[in-house]
């Protein structure tokens, strides 16, 4: 590819934006090229200048989305105070949280969790003092993908909560329970 960046970041961006579109309504196994193709406004020989096939946008998006999450995580650990971290995590959430619906949906990447979970439990057990052993694994798994069914539930959600109420309400179910957090839920409605 011998043309100039600015124009080769756009065309592969309106196949990623293709890909993308199409994810939403059908698993990747259901997409096609052609549709693709067709969606970018290109060739089908323009998008094997950049991707191999369906599998490797769908790999490159995934890791894309798994890097900005641990970048924008470690800083948070600069974060001066819950404000911060809470607007941080709103805008990392934002940023990819469509992605991340998608993915964690019915026509999602049941691998994509998995993945995510293999890429983020070594730094989640050093910063707890913890040795990554199958009980570190299952803590970790678990509230992983609780948080993800929940930062789902709240993206989707119409009208969607504020996100200072949201992740209040995330953190009262991470430090003290889904019991408590209920209490407080049933208090706060009387």
């Amino acid at each position: 590819m011998n043309k100039q960046p600015e124009i080769t970041a756009a065309t592969r961006q309106r196949i990623v934006d293709a890909f993308w579109a199409l994810y939403e309504n059908s698993p990747a196994a259901q997409i096609r090229i052609k549709e693709i193709a067709s969606g970018a406004g290109i060739n089908r020989c323009t998008f094997y200048q950049y991707f191999t096939d369906i599998y490797d946008i769908l790999r490159q998006e995934e890791d894309r989305i798994i890097r900005e999450i641990i970048e924008r995580r470690a800083a948070l650990d600069s974060a001066s105070g819950a404000a911060e971290m809470i607007s941080g995590i709103s805008e990392m959430y934002l940023a990819n949280g469509g992605y991340l619906c998608i993915l964690t949906g019915e026509n999602g990447d049941p691998g994509f969790a998995l993945l995510l979970k293999e890429r983020l439990l070594a730094e989640f057990a050093r910063r707890e003092g913890l040795p990554v052993s199958p009980e570190t694994s299952i803590v970790f798994g678990f509230g992983l993908n609780g948080l993800l069914a929940a930062f789902r539930a709240w993206y989707l959600g119409t009208p969607r909560l504020p996100a200072e109420d949201f992740f209040t309400l995330a953190e009262s179910m991470i430090i003290r329970g889904i019991p408590s957090a209920l209490r407080e839920l049933k208090r706060r409605r009387l």
